[in-house]
């Protein structure tokens, strides 16, 4: 019992220590409230007095005491905060334009920057800045100055001098879009949803059919996807895989596939082998192809293909073609490793495909990661050991990427979409436990041959055709390779042979190739109301709202251009009166239409004023509508002035203490 109350006494003269340096503390801070003295002097009362009884009790306190020492303690730290807050000079404004990578602030950048500041953590944190803290802006206002180029670049002795000394001579070089005025306005008004939101709606959207998540059509490019990658679309160079196309469905099949090229005499790759298999395994093609033009390199350490293996080769691109689009179902989806290399070898082009480049992206960015370290990373095989690759055994690494992908969603393995390489280690030990023997194929080459040496132990299968009886078959570099193992039953002749009944498809129930292209349904951004609550202050709207933006009337939102008033005299006193009511107040002035009026004006004796004069004239109308815009802001307002012109663009940035 002693003992216990022996550490009690102790934990209490420590605490009768702490007042004391809050005490001290707050002595040092100075500038209390009458209300403030009197609680430090009673607190400072209390301490002595405790130090007094515990000298004179051989260290112990009474109970009662750990109660008045606490509402001291917590009383002082009351005072402490509020002093701190006080004696704080508001929000600190820190750019980090390294994040840009050396680009340019444009439309977003701004953007997201504003509305930070207004509506906070539910939008896009911006990277290139911080307002720390951003609850300690107390309002934004964005101003867009439109104006010829020679105000931007301070031509001819131009100047600005509030701007200048208000913004201390400091501003950011803006990307030439910020030129377009409409564009520029419609990013203010929109807010771009994060990459994770957009991923997770799509995993909640469901096959119409089936209600199940659709995973696999979410992994199909998107129109604008093909685009970007530089996918093949048909024109006169490139035919359609199918006349008429199905809808995609979580139940279309996807067919894998991979093509192997050599050089020719006409300076370019040409198609030298094509394999197309199932989705479980089995091989529906696998053949070599006689290219149109002399080949000039086999290219065999990537190939893996030789002079010998092609001289007898007689299937062309137009037998490919015409068995590809013989054998694909209307919906059905190619697989492939960076396939827009494939599809312009094949001179075809297909509305569903799936590019394991894009669905795993290990980089973070634009590159793409190698079929092999993917194979390695995620499926814990090695792939392509030997001289040259083979096409089957690359159609069967990606299918089973896509395969994996599918089952473990849309963010696996895909840094952009906020998958992290540490996760890679956390999976890594349950593929190295994982049953090999359930693999269809075992991805290990045959002994590597020494540097400039070819495989001379090539495996060729020969295969009879179960529809003409002829044999076919291609040498290949891989032991026990699908296309030994489960080989195709019949030779790209008959495949390519028109069907004795053709499924004729109705233009009400399909697609032509470019109705079947998938457009992304998901949002990627959101009109700024959608973030506002009933307690949210209101914006002003001070520019022409482009017809693009829907912002809805009403007291959230005061709509008032520059043409509502009578000149931008009168416009920018009516912002300047209310803009202490926003929490975002967004103005846009034109001085295009005034420098040139400048331009003709008439002194008092019928002169024509000089260019510069009217120039300087302008000038000084433009800042003194800033500085009444500034100063009708609140105090630790963040102020943005964006300075616009066909040539020119630049932002000033500061926040108002």
């Amino acid at each position: 019992m002693d003992n216990r109350m022996d550490r009690k006494d102790i934990k209490q003269q420590r605490n009768v220590k702490k007042l004391k340096k809050k005490i001290d503390k707050l002595m040092h801070l100075g500038g209390l409230t009458e209300q403030q003295k009197a609680i430090v002097r009673s607190t400072s009362n209390l301490a002595r007095n405790l130090l007094v009884e515990s000298s004179s009790t051989g260290g112990s306190f009474g109970q009662l005491h750990q109660a008045s020492t606490s509402r001291a303690s917590l009383a002082l730290n009351k005072i402490i905060a509020e002093k701190k807050n006080a004696n704080q000079g508001g929000p600190g404004l820190v750019l980090t334009l390294q994040k840009l990578n050396g680009s340019l602030a444009a439309n977003f950048e701004i953007g997201t920057c504003i509305q930070f500041a207004t509506l906070g953590p539910p939008v896009t944190r911006p990277k290139w800045m911080t307002v720390k803290p951003w609850k300690g802006c107390t309002q934004t206002m964005l101003v867009r100055i439109n104006c010829p180029d020679h105000y931007i670049v301070h031509d001819g002795g131009i100047s600005f001098d509030f701007v200048s000394d208000f913004f201390e001579k400091k501003w950011i070089r803006l990307g030439a879009e910020v030129s377009d005025k409409n564009a520029f306005w419609e990013s203010m008004c929109n807010v771009p949803i994060s990459m994770r939101e957009q991923i997770r709606e799509k995993s909640m959207l469901e096959d119409p059919n089936t209600g199940l998540k659709c995973v696999k059509s979410s992994m199909v490019l998107t129109s604008v996807e093909l685009i970007e990658h530089e996918y093949p679309m048909p024109d006169e160079d490139h035919i359609s895989t199918k006349k008429r196309y199905l809808p995609l469905t979580e139940s279309s099949p996807m067919f894998a596939i991979d093509c192997e090229m050599c050089i020719t005499s006409a300076h370019v790759h040409e198609l030298c082998r094509v394999s197309l298999i199932r989705e479980d395994g089995s091989v529906v093609f696998d053949t070599l192809v006689k290219p149109e033009n002399r080949i000039t390199n086999y290219l065999t350490e990537y190939s893996g293909l030789t002079e010998e293996m092609l001289a007898d080769v007689n299937v062309t691109l137009a037998d490919v073609q015409r068995a590809i689009q013989e054998v694909l179902p209307p919906d059905a989806i190619l697989v492939g490793h960076s396939m827009h290399f494939d599809l312009k070898a094949l001179k075809m082009a297909h509305p569903y495909c799936i590019d394991v480049a894009v669905a795993f992206n290990m980089s973070g960015n634009d590159s793409k990661t190698s079929l092999k370290n993917l194979v390695y990373l995620f499926l814990n095989k090695n792939i392509q050991n030997g001289v040259g690759h083979c096409s089957v055994e690359d159609a069967w690494a990606a299918m089973q990427l896509a395969k994996l992908k599918i089952e473990k969603g849309l963010i696996y393995g895909n840094r952009r979409f906020g998958w992290e390489t540490e996760d890679w280690n956390k999976i890594k030990k349950e593929l190295e436990e994982k049953d090999d023997s359930e693999e269809p194929m075992q991805k290990r080459a045959k002994t590597e041959p020494a540097k400039g040496e070819l495989h001379t132990t090539c495996n060729k299968i020969k295969c009879v055709c179960k529809e003409c009886g002829n044999g076919f078959g291609i040498e290949c570099i891989v032991e026990n390779c699908l296309c030994q193992v489960n080989p195709p039953n019949f030779c790209i002749k008959c495949l390519s042979q028109p069907a004795p009944v053709q499924e004729v498809l109705s233009e009400s129930s399909s697609y032509d190739w470019k109705e079947a292209l998938r457009v992304d349904n998901v949002s990627v951004s959101r009109p700024l109301n959608y973030y506002m609550t009933e307690s949210s202050q209101p914006i002003l709207c001070g520019f022409d709202i482009p017809k693009s933006v829907k912002l809805p009337d009403g007291r959230k939102f005061m709509k008032k251009p520059q043409s509502s008033a009578e000149s931008i005299d009168g416009f920018v006193e009516q912002c300047a009166a209310d803009m202490i009511n926003y929490k975002l107040g967004m103005v846009d002035l034109d001085y295009h239409y005034i420098a040139e009026e400048m331009e003709t004006l008439e002194d008092e004796e019928g002169e024509v004023i000089d260019e510069l004069t009217a120039r300087q004239q302008v000038a000084r109308q433009i800042d003194d509508h800033a500085e009444k815009l500034i100063r009708a802001a609140a105090k630790f307002c963040f102020v943005l002035f964006v300075f616009s012109s066909p040539k020119h663009n630049i932002l000033y940035l500061r926040v108002k203490s």
